[in-house]
């Protein structure tokens, strides 16, 4: 235990001080539930799980470093990992700072002590510098080359990244995954001694970051009930195509015959869970908001792969309107908006998506926009011609409604 000992003495004197800042609140869920209680079967083999914190308040700019133990009565735990999206590298050795283990923890007696770590706030390698005099002792400016003074370790060595777990924004910290117990009973994977600091909120990060303690806040753990008889998945939505939060901002009806509605009809959803995904309308609901408050109804819902399903619409969703579908059971949902002549997505239509279209047309680096955001005249390919028929919508010309300045609400969908 003396490197566990050492590293937490290490962390608390490079970046900790004596006075406290917010609470750091801290959640342990399962994956594919998406929930802190869940009930599985006693032949799944393992279940993923995530470690989440928010912090208290917003007086700070983000934690500078987290730590904390994990201990699952049900059996002994394998180290866990930092998210893989990256969201947490800048806490990961050597761009931060951790125990000796590393991020995912010490393994104690089948227990995970540490896990996480500490941001470079005290700007190791990462000071800007004009010569050797701007430097700490023993460290030189690279004046040919980065501009920063020379770094005087190993690690850490990465630039520092604010905001992370904001209060009002959640943050995986830490991915696992456990054996599940093959005996029936109610099992528990805790979170305890949990250590954090936060970068302070008037810090500017010259000559380095300033961090104070966060308090110790709530600490829900991971309740785990197996049963015989319970499913080892669960499914929720975890992708589409359109994908959430599309627009779609091509015409709403064939030119001169406001009869001919056009629109999408269908979606295909992307589960989670084990595959294979099963397909039942009953399992899927559609609100609308914006319109008249009345979405299509589900009249249709067939596997497409394992893990996607699509689902058939009796009417194309309303202009003008979010509409929102909904898998009942986990209460995932994706959202797909409807404003024509939206080309750049903003949720307003104005002269702003003329000069959107043209640059995408026009293969602009980084402005190049979905099908369903350019092929205003439904041709099945983009031209200049749908730089007219977006004008069109605007002006309320060939029997469009006028369309400029009309938006959309606030999506239903984070």
């Amino acid at each position: 235990m003396k490197s566990v000992q050492t590293a937490v003495v290490m962390l608390g004197l490079a970046f900790g001080s004596a006075a406290m800042a917010s609470d750091i609140n801290v959640w342990v869920e399962a994956t594919d539930f998406d929930s802190s209680n869940v009930t599985v079967g006693t032949t799944c083999g393992t279940l993923n799980y995530r470690v989440f914190a928010e912090l208290g308040d917003n007086d700070n700019q983000g934690l500078a470093l987290i730590g904390y133990d994990l201990e699952f009565d049900g059996g002994a735990l394998d180290p866990a990992s930092p998210p893989a999206d990256g969201s947490m590298d800048s806490l990961v050795k050597p761009a931060g700072l951790t125990n000796p283990a590393g991020y995912g923890g010490t393994l104690d007696n089948g227990k995970l002590l540490q896990v996480g770590g500490g941001a470079n706030t005290i700007m190791n390698g990462q000071v800007p510098c004009t010569s050797n005099a701007d430097c700490p002792a023993g460290s030189n400016c690279d004046t040919g080359g980065t501009g920063l003074c020379d770094p005087v370790a190993d690690f850490p060595v990465g630039t520092v990244v604010t905001g992370i777990a904001a209060f009002g924004s959640p943050q995986v910290v830490a991915e696992g995954v456990l054996n599940i117990p093959v005996a029936e009973g109610s099992y528990t994977l805790a979170i305890t001694n949990v250590f954090a600091n936060v970068i302070t909120a008037e810090t500017t990060g010259v000559p380095f970051y300033a961090t104070e303690a966060a308090t110790p806040g709530t600490s829900m753990p991971l309740s785990l009930t197996v049963e015989v008889d319970a499913s080892c998945t669960s499914q929720s939505i975890v992708g589409s195509d359109p994908p959430s939060g599309a627009i779609d901002a091509r015409e709403p009806h064939l030119v001169g015959d406001a009869g001919a509605v056009s629109g999408w009809d269908s979606v295909e959803l992307t589960m989670s869970g084990a595959p294979p995904v099963t397909a039942n309308i009953a399992d899927f609901s559609l609100s609308e908001v914006g319109g008249d408050g009345v979405p299509p109804t589900i009249i249709g819902a067939s596997v497409t792969a394992s893990s996607t399903i699509r689902l058939d619409f009796d009417a194309p969703i309303e202009p003008q309107t979010w509409t929102m579908v909904t898998h009942n059971a986990s209460g995932s949902s994706i959202c797909l908006g409807y404003l024509p002549a939206d080309a750049n997505q903003d949720a307003l239509s104005s002269t702003g998506d003329i000069n959107a279209l043209i640059d995408s047309i026009n293969l602009v680096p980084g402005r190049i926009l979905p099908d369903y955001a350019t092929d205003i005249n439904r041709s099945g390919v983009t031209t200049g011609s749908d730089i007219l028929r977006l004008i069109d919508l605007l002006n309320g010309a060939s029997a469009f409604d006028v369309w400029i300045t009309r938006g959309l609400l606030a999506s239903p969908c984070p």
